[in-house]
C-alpha cells in the first residue's frame, strides 16, 4: 500500500475504497488457489487524486465485467446488488463530472481498477459536502 504524502489530507468519502477492496479479497484473492498479492495506491495527479486497486486473483467473469462497464454508458444497471456498481454510483453522484473510474480485468490475472476524484483538501477539520 503505498499512499502519497501530498494525498493525506485530502478528502475521499468514507468508506468508499472498502468495497473495492472487499472485493478484491473476496473475489479476487480468496479464489486463487495459491494466494496472491493486493496492492492499493493513492497518488495526486494535479488538482486530482488517483486511487488504484489491484490484485492478481483470478479476475472478474465476463458478465460481471459487462455490468460493471455498462456503468460507463448509463446510470441504470440491471444488478443493482453488486456493491462495486453502488459505490461506483455513490461516488458519480458525489464528485459529478470530477469522477471517473475504469476496470481493466483478465481472467486468472487479476483486476485493477483505477478511481480519479478531485483533490479537495480538508480545511480546518471542516469536511465538505460536494
Amino acid at each position: 500500500t503505498t499512499v502519497a504524502e501530498d494525498c493525506w489530507d485530502a478528502i475521499i468519502p468514507p468508506l468508499s475504497i472498502q468495497p473495492f477492496v472487499e472485493n478484491a479479497f473476496q473475489h479476487g484473492l480468496n479464489a486463487k488457489h495459491n494466494g496472491g498479492t493486493f496492492y492499493l495506491e493513492v497518488s495526486k495527479l494535479g488538482n486530482k487524486i488517483k486511487i488504484v486497486i489491484s490484485d492478481n486473483g483470478v479476475g472478474m467473469s465476463t458478465i460481471t465485467k459487462s455490468q460493471l462497464l455498462a456503468l460507463k454508458k448509463s446510470d441504470f444497471s440491471n444488478t443493482d446488488s453488486f456493491p462495486l456498481i453502488n459505490t461506483i454510483k455513490i461516488l458519480n453522484h458525489y464528485f459529478e463530472d470530477d469522477f471517473s473510474w475504469d476496470v481493466k480485468s483478465y481472467e486468472d490475472q487479476g483486476t485493477t481498477i483505477d478511481i480519479i476524484i478531485p483533490y479537495w483538501p480538508k480545511e480546518s477539520g471542516v469536511v465538505r459536502n460536494g
